[in-house]
């Protein structure tokens, strides 16, 4: 079997060229490195609307009456399988979510910690809340 032309020429040019094709490549990485780390995720699709279109509009009625429309999650696991319902786990976990409720930026926050909380509130009498 005869070896393809078009194979022989790029293997003489690669060998011919070898010190300038691994400079390319070099350079081509730096560049790739520097462009990856000006990269900026933004998933805020509503910034493309309007400040009074109706979907703005929309989502500030919802995020007033709802505490927000782009939920984000955190998940706290522990070390063994009953760990949440460790009294230290739970406090801990109430701790971090006032926390986090202290921040403008969130709207709301919602644990086990608050079914818990409720479940309290009715199996005492108390259901106000």
């Amino acid at each position: 079997m005869r070896p393809s032309p078009t194979l022989a020429w790029l293997g003489q040019f690669s060998v011919a060229w070898k010190g300038r094709i691994a400079l390319a490549g070099v350079i081509l990485i730096v560049v790739s490195i520097v462009g990856i780390s000006r990269v900026r995720v933004n998933n805020n699709l509503l910034a493309y609307f309007k400040s009074n279109s109706e979907i703005r509009i929309a989502d500030r009625h919802l995020s007033k009456a709802l505490g927000g429309t782009a939920p984000m999650y955190l998940v706290a696991e522990g070390n063994e399988s009953s760990g949440a319902t460790r009294p230290e786990f739970l406090l801990a976990l109430s701790k971090l979510q006032r926390s986090l409720d202290q921040d403008p930026i969130v709207g709301k926050t919602v644990s086990v910690v608050d079914v818990l909380e409720r479940v309290n509130r009715v199996l005492n009498g108390n259901t106000s809340a």
